[in-house]
Protein backbone atom coordinates (compact mmCIF):
# COMPACT_ATOMS: atom_id res chain seq x y z
CA UNK A 1 0.00 0.00 0.00
CA UNK A 2 2.86 2.13 0.78
CA UNK A 3 4.46 2.08 -2.54
CA UNK A 4 0.27 2.43 -4.41
CA UNK A 5 0.43 5.31 -2.27
CA UNK A 6 3.96 6.73 -3.20
CA UNK A 7 2.28 6.39 -6.72
CA UNK A 8 -0.58 8.62 -6.17
CA UNK A 9 1.92 11.24 -4.76
CA UNK A 10 4.48 11.32 -7.82
CA UNK A 11 1.23 11.63 -10.31
CA UNK A 12 0.54 15.15 -8.52
CA UNK A 13 -2.32 13.89 -6.43
CA UNK A 14 -2.46 15.82 -3.69
CA UNK A 15 -2.48 12.90 -0.36
CA UNK A 16 -3.31 13.57 2.88
CA UNK A 17 -1.91 11.88 6.02
CA UNK A 18 -2.71 11.77 9.74
CA UNK A 19 -0.78 9.71 11.25
CA UNK A 20 -0.65 8.34 15.22
CA UNK A 21 0.80 6.31 17.16
CA UNK A 22 1.69 5.52 20.75
CA UNK A 23 4.02 2.69 22.38
CA UNK A 24 4.46 0.95 25.69
CA UNK A 25 6.92 2.38 27.12
CA UNK A 26 6.38 0.53 30.53
CA UNK A 27 7.44 -3.00 28.36
CA UNK A 28 10.89 -4.03 26.85
CA UNK A 29 11.26 -2.97 23.36
CA UNK A 30 8.70 -0.42 23.65
CA UNK A 31 6.09 -2.43 21.62
CA UNK A 32 3.60 -0.84 19.94
CA UNK A 33 0.28 0.04 21.77
CA UNK A 34 -2.14 2.18 20.15
CA UNK A 35 -2.19 3.49 16.32
CA UNK A 36 -4.27 5.26 13.79
CA UNK A 37 -3.61 6.25 10.48
CA UNK A 38 -5.39 7.73 8.29
CA UNK A 39 -4.46 8.33 4.20
CA UNK A 40 -6.54 10.58 2.31
CA UNK A 41 -6.74 11.50 -1.40
CA UNK A 42 -8.87 11.85 -4.67
CA UNK A 43 -8.12 9.93 -7.26
CA UNK A 44 -8.95 11.62 -11.04
CA UNK A 45 -10.78 8.65 -13.60
CA UNK A 46 -7.36 8.33 -15.55
CA UNK A 47 -5.47 6.37 -12.46
CA UNK A 48 -8.10 4.55 -11.57
CA UNK A 49 -6.11 1.31 -12.22
CA UNK A 50 -3.90 1.77 -8.99
CA UNK A 51 -7.51 1.75 -6.82
CA UNK A 52 -7.74 -1.57 -8.67
CA UNK A 53 -4.59 -2.04 -7.49
CA UNK A 54 -5.18 -1.75 -4.02
CA UNK A 55 -8.51 -3.54 -4.35
CA UNK A 56 -5.67 -6.55 -5.08
CA UNK A 57 -3.60 -5.89 -2.67
CA UNK A 58 -6.36 -6.17 0.24
CA UNK A 59 -7.80 -9.53 -1.93
CA UNK A 60 -4.63 -11.01 -1.83
CA UNK A 61 -4.05 -10.77 1.41
CA UNK A 62 -6.98 -11.62 2.88
CA UNK A 63 -6.24 -15.01 0.61
CA UNK A 64 -2.59 -15.74 1.18
CA UNK A 65 -1.61 -14.57 4.60
CA UNK A 66 -1.87 -17.32 7.30
CA UNK A 67 -2.10 -14.45 9.67
CA UNK A 68 -5.53 -13.04 7.98
CA UNK A 69 -8.13 -14.07 10.25
CA UNK A 70 -11.19 -11.20 9.08
CA UNK A 71 -12.42 -10.16 5.60
CA UNK A 72 -15.22 -7.61 5.36
CA UNK A 73 -16.69 -5.76 3.06
CA UNK A 74 -19.58 -3.28 2.11
CA UNK A 75 -20.02 -2.27 -1.99
CA UNK A 76 -22.66 0.18 -3.50
CA UNK A 77 -25.89 -2.01 -4.66
CA UNK A 78 -27.33 -0.19 -8.20
CA UNK A 79 -30.44 1.42 -6.34
CA UNK A 80 -27.09 3.57 -4.26
CA UNK A 81 -27.54 1.51 -1.15
CA UNK A 82 -24.51 -0.04 0.98
CA UNK A 83 -24.80 -4.37 0.22
CA UNK A 84 -22.97 -5.12 3.58
CA UNK A 85 -22.74 -3.00 7.15
CA UNK A 86 -20.31 -0.32 8.44
CA UNK A 87 -17.94 -1.67 10.59
CA UNK A 88 -16.26 0.13 13.82
CA UNK A 89 -12.44 -0.24 13.75
CA UNK A 90 -11.18 -0.67 17.37
CA UNK A 91 -8.12 1.64 18.01
CA UNK A 92 -5.71 0.80 21.28
CA UNK A 93 -7.33 -1.30 24.28
CA UNK A 94 -10.45 0.94 24.80
CA UNK A 95 -13.43 -0.16 23.15
CA UNK A 96 -14.90 3.26 22.94
CA UNK A 97 -12.21 3.99 20.75
CA UNK A 98 -12.74 3.12 17.17
CA UNK A 99 -13.15 4.52 13.81
CA UNK A 100 -16.24 3.82 11.44
CA UNK A 101 -16.13 2.39 8.05
CA UNK A 102 -18.62 2.23 5.60
CA UNK A 103 -20.55 5.49 7.12
CA UNK A 104 -19.05 8.24 4.96
CA UNK A 105 -17.59 6.14 1.84
CA UNK A 106 -20.25 3.79 0.48
CA UNK A 107 -17.71 0.95 -0.52
CA UNK A 108 -14.95 -0.60 1.66
CA UNK A 109 -12.35 -3.69 2.25
CA UNK A 110 -11.45 -4.47 5.55
CA UNK A 111 -8.64 -7.34 6.93
CA UNK A 112 -7.66 -7.90 10.35
CA UNK A 113 -4.29 -9.45 10.79
CA UNK A 114 -2.99 -10.51 13.57
CA UNK A 115 0.40 -9.00 15.20
CA UNK A 116 2.98 -11.97 15.20
CA UNK A 117 5.58 -9.96 17.32
CA UNK A 118 2.93 -10.20 20.09
CA UNK A 119 3.42 -13.47 21.99
CA UNK A 120 -0.08 -12.97 24.02
CA UNK A 121 -1.75 -13.30 20.64
CA UNK A 122 -4.51 -10.09 21.76
CA UNK A 123 -3.42 -7.61 19.58
CA UNK A 124 -3.88 -6.98 15.64
CA UNK A 125 -3.25 -4.87 12.72
CA UNK A 126 -6.93 -3.44 10.86
CA UNK A 127 -6.42 -2.02 7.43
CA UNK A 128 -9.10 -0.69 5.66
CA UNK A 129 -9.55 0.49 2.04
CA UNK A 130 -12.76 2.97 1.31
CA UNK A 131 -13.71 4.96 -1.94
CA UNK A 132 -16.66 6.85 -2.89
CA UNK A 133 -17.42 9.01 -5.97
CA UNK A 134 -17.00 12.17 -5.65
CA UNK A 135 -20.20 14.59 -6.33
CA UNK A 136 -18.82 16.00 -9.47
CA UNK A 137 -19.34 14.93 -13.21
CA UNK A 138 -15.39 14.28 -13.65
CA UNK A 139 -15.29 10.56 -12.81
CA UNK A 140 -13.18 11.45 -9.40
CA UNK A 141 -13.07 8.86 -6.54
CA UNK A 142 -12.13 9.41 -2.83
CA UNK A 143 -10.54 7.14 -1.47
CA UNK A 144 -9.30 6.82 2.52
CA UNK A 145 -6.69 4.50 3.54
CA UNK A 146 -6.51 3.43 7.33
CA UNK A 147 -4.64 1.60 9.64
CA UNK A 148 -5.30 0.88 13.44
CA UNK A 149 -3.68 -0.97 15.96
CA UNK A 150 -5.66 -2.38 18.96
CA UNK A 151 -6.87 -5.36 21.18
CA UNK A 152 -8.99 -7.71 19.96
CA UNK A 153 -12.49 -6.30 20.74
CA UNK A 154 -14.77 -8.50 23.29
CA UNK A 155 -17.66 -7.81 25.08
CA UNK A 156 -18.28 -6.27 28.52
CA UNK A 157 -20.15 -8.83 30.68
CA UNK A 158 -22.20 -8.61 33.65
CA UNK A 159 -21.57 -11.69 36.28
CA UNK A 160 -23.34 -14.71 36.59
CA UNK A 161 -23.23 -14.94 40.27
CA UNK A 162 -25.33 -12.02 40.74
CA UNK A 163 -27.76 -13.94 38.29
CA UNK A 164 -27.70 -16.64 40.61
CA UNK A 165 -28.59 -14.28 43.47
CA UNK A 166 -30.99 -12.32 42.07
CA UNK A 167 -33.24 -14.41 39.87
CA UNK A 168 -32.77 -18.66 39.98
CA UNK A 169 -35.66 -18.72 37.81
CA UNK A 170 -33.51 -16.95 34.82
CA UNK A 171 -30.67 -19.73 35.23
CA UNK A 172 -33.30 -22.83 34.54
CA UNK A 173 -34.24 -20.81 31.62
CA UNK A 174 -30.79 -20.20 30.33
CA UNK A 175 -29.85 -23.97 30.92
CA UNK A 176 -33.14 -24.28 28.39
CA UNK A 177 -32.02 -21.53 26.30
CA UNK A 178 -28.59 -22.17 25.62
CA UNK A 179 -29.24 -25.93 23.86
CA UNK A 180 -31.37 -23.76 20.73
CA UNK A 181 -28.00 -22.21 20.09
CA UNK A 182 -27.95 -19.85 17.29
CA UNK A 183 -24.44 -18.32 16.61
CA UNK A 184 -25.65 -15.31 14.76
CA UNK A 185 -25.37 -12.92 18.06
CA UNK A 186 -22.99 -13.71 20.74
CA UNK A 187 -22.81 -12.67 24.37
CA UNK A 188 -20.08 -13.01 27.16
CA UNK A 189 -21.22 -13.93 30.69
CA UNK A 190 -18.55 -13.43 33.36
CA UNK A 191 -18.26 -15.91 35.96
CA UNK A 192 -15.62 -15.97 38.89
CA UNK A 193 -15.32 -20.04 38.80
CA UNK A 194 -15.93 -20.48 34.82
CA UNK A 195 -14.33 -17.41 33.48
CA UNK A 196 -16.10 -17.19 30.44
CA UNK A 197 -18.97 -18.62 29.38
CA UNK A 198 -20.73 -18.29 26.09
CA UNK A 199 -24.56 -17.97 25.08
CA UNK A 200 -25.34 -17.87 21.54
CA UNK A 201 -28.91 -17.02 19.88
CA UNK A 202 -30.65 -14.55 18.08
CA UNK A 203 -33.03 -13.94 20.32
CA UNK A 204 -31.40 -11.09 22.20
CA UNK A 205 -34.43 -9.40 23.87
CA UNK A 206 -34.35 -12.83 25.87
CA UNK A 207 -30.90 -12.92 26.91
CA UNK A 208 -30.63 -8.82 28.00
CA UNK A 209 -33.66 -9.32 29.95
CA UNK A 210 -33.16 -13.47 31.49
CA UNK A 211 -29.44 -13.20 31.41
CA UNK A 212 -28.29 -9.63 31.51
CA UNK A 213 -25.31 -10.39 29.18
CA UNK A 214 -24.21 -7.58 26.69
CA UNK A 215 -23.79 -8.52 23.00
CA UNK A 216 -21.49 -7.88 21.11
CA UNK A 217 -22.00 -4.60 18.26
CA UNK A 218 -21.62 -7.14 15.27
CA UNK A 219 -21.38 -10.45 13.71
CA UNK A 220 -17.90 -9.71 13.13
CA UNK A 221 -16.75 -8.87 16.27
CA UNK A 222 -18.75 -12.06 17.41
CA UNK A 223 -15.99 -13.77 15.15
CA UNK A 224 -13.01 -11.35 16.40
CA UNK A 225 -14.43 -13.11 19.41
CA UNK A 226 -14.26 -16.71 18.81
CA UNK A 227 -10.96 -16.52 17.09
CA UNK A 228 -9.42 -15.19 20.31
CA UNK A 229 -10.73 -17.42 22.41
CA UNK A 230 -9.90 -20.64 19.86
CA UNK A 231 -13.59 -20.95 19.30
CA UNK A 232 -13.42 -22.33 15.70
CA UNK A 233 -16.33 -24.53 15.78
CA UNK A 234 -18.68 -21.35 16.67
CA UNK A 235 -16.35 -19.42 14.48
CA UNK A 236 -16.97 -21.56 11.55
CA UNK A 237 -21.02 -21.48 12.52
CA UNK A 238 -20.66 -17.48 12.33
CA UNK A 239 -19.47 -17.26 8.89
CA UNK A 240 -21.99 -20.02 7.34
CA UNK A 241 -24.63 -17.62 8.97
CA UNK A 242 -22.75 -14.77 7.66
CA UNK A 243 -22.51 -16.45 4.31
CA UNK A 244 -26.24 -17.15 3.68
CA UNK A 245 -27.29 -13.97 5.05
CA UNK A 246 -25.51 -11.81 2.64
CA UNK A 247 -25.45 -10.98 -0.59
CA UNK A 248 -21.29 -9.66 -1.25
CA UNK A 249 -20.45 -13.32 -0.12
CA UNK A 250 -16.82 -13.96 -1.47
CA UNK A 251 -14.89 -12.35 1.15
CA UNK A 252 -17.02 -14.62 3.96
CA UNK A 253 -16.00 -17.87 1.23
CA UNK A 254 -12.28 -16.91 1.43
CA UNK A 255 -12.92 -16.86 4.97
CA UNK A 256 -14.27 -20.06 5.35
CA UNK A 257 -11.74 -21.65 3.32
CA UNK A 258 -8.92 -19.31 5.33
CA UNK A 259 -10.60 -21.17 8.71
CA UNK A 260 -10.13 -24.59 7.19
CA UNK A 261 -6.69 -24.23 5.88
CA UNK A 262 -5.60 -22.84 9.83
CA UNK A 263 -7.18 -26.25 11.15
CA UNK A 264 -4.99 -27.95 9.30
CA UNK A 265 -2.28 -25.98 9.82
CA UNK A 266 -2.84 -25.41 13.58
CA UNK A 267 -3.89 -28.85 14.28
CA UNK A 268 -7.66 -27.80 15.84
CA UNK A 269 -9.23 -31.38 15.43
CA UNK A 270 -8.11 -34.58 17.80
CA UNK A 271 -8.65 -38.02 17.65
CA UNK A 272 -11.27 -37.11 20.18
CA UNK A 273 -13.25 -34.70 17.86
CA UNK A 274 -13.38 -36.24 14.20
CA UNK A 275 -17.20 -36.22 14.91
CA UNK A 276 -17.13 -32.69 14.71
CA UNK A 277 -14.61 -32.65 12.45
CA UNK A 278 -16.86 -34.92 10.16
CA UNK A 279 -20.23 -32.67 10.60
CA UNK A 280 -18.13 -29.77 9.32
CA UNK A 281 -17.04 -31.60 6.42
CA UNK A 282 -20.98 -31.74 5.88
CA UNK A 283 -21.46 -28.08 6.34
CA UNK A 284 -19.10 -27.46 4.00
CA UNK A 285 -20.39 -29.75 1.03
CA UNK A 286 -23.56 -28.22 1.90
CA UNK A 287 -22.15 -24.30 1.42
CA UNK A 288 -20.41 -26.04 -1.52
CA UNK A 289 -24.17 -27.30 -3.56
CA UNK A 290 -25.66 -24.00 -1.98
CA UNK A 291 -22.96 -21.28 -3.40
CA UNK A 292 -24.41 -18.17 -4.99
CA UNK A 293 -21.11 -18.14 -7.06
CA UNK A 294 -18.76 -20.36 -8.95
CA UNK A 295 -16.00 -18.54 -7.41
CA UNK A 296 -17.34 -19.15 -3.65
CA UNK A 297 -17.63 -22.54 -5.04
CA UNK A 298 -14.33 -23.09 -5.67
CA UNK A 299 -13.46 -21.63 -2.20
CA UNK A 300 -15.57 -24.41 -0.45
CA UNK A 301 -14.00 -26.97 -2.24
CA UNK A 302 -10.75 -25.76 -1.45
CA UNK A 303 -11.92 -25.46 2.10
CA UNK A 304 -13.44 -29.07 1.93
CA UNK A 305 -9.55 -30.21 0.46
CA UNK A 306 -7.98 -28.76 3.59
CA UNK A 307 -10.61 -30.77 6.15
CA UNK A 308 -10.15 -34.13 3.98
CA UNK A 309 -6.69 -34.44 4.70
CA UNK A 310 -7.41 -33.69 8.53
CA UNK A 311 -9.80 -36.77 8.26
CA UNK A 312 -7.20 -38.90 5.65
CA UNK A 313 -4.84 -38.25 8.65
CA UNK A 314 -6.41 -39.99 11.29
CA UNK A 315 -7.06 -43.46 9.08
Amino acid sequence: MKSLIDQVAAYKVEVTKCLSEERDVQREGHPMKRRHDMIFFVLPNKYSQLLDEMKKAFEDNGRGNPNCYGINSMSEASNGDGMGQPRRMMIGDNMADYVEIGKSYINYLNINILDTSDTTKTHRYGYALEWRATNDDKGMVGVRYTVTYAKIPSSPSSGLEVIKRSNKDAIESYKGFIKRLDPINVYRIGDARTKDKLAISGDSTFVIKEIEGTPFNSVDDAIEFAMERGKYLLLFSTLKKKYKTQKNSEFTAISIYSLCKQAVEEGYFTDDSMEELKQWITEVAELTEEAKTETDRKYFRMAREQLDKILESRK
